[in-house]
């Protein structure tokens, strides 16, 4: 009896798409750049080796200083971008390619977004100023 249901349900269990997005992410909004994170932590063993990268070396994580700091405007620089990703997981898409772009656009943004901010402060130039005759 019970090896007849164990069948059918791993029968019917290959037919069944398999779940694209976790909770927290279907929760969020499709510009949350902190549930992506989140969401690409979850893969980050399946994510292709320059997105690991990039996520170790930017610290994209809650925990990150300057990707939460950033967040909300990086959320706002990449809104249709993330939300044709977001689509595309909600379609049932593969999450590895769609998580590998998203965390290459978040390192991007957050790098403008931080060079930028570094410039207006005043403390590149008061840093470089110096050695710029002789570059």
């Amino acid at each position: 009896m019970f090896g007849h249901a164990k069948r059918f349900m791993r029968k019917v269990a290959g037919h069944l798409p398999a779940p694209s997005l976790d909770s927290r992410l279907l929760r969020a909004r499709h510009d949350d750049v902190l549930a992506w994170l989140d969401k690409a932590q979850q893969h980050i063993g399946s994510l292709p080796a320059p997105a690991v990268a990039l996520n170790h070396a930017h610290e994209l994580h809650r925990g990150g200083y300057a990707v939460t700091m950033f967040a909300p405007e990086i959320g706002r620089k990449l809104d249709e971008h993330l939300r044709m990703q977001w689509d595309i997981l909600q379609g049932g898409g593969d999450p590895v390619p769609v998580l590998s772009t998203v965390v290459h656009d978040i390192v991007r943004w957050k790098t403008i977004i931080q060079c930028r901010d570094a410039h207006t402060t005043g403390g590149y130039y008061d840093d470089a100023e110096p050695v710029m005759a002789y570059q």
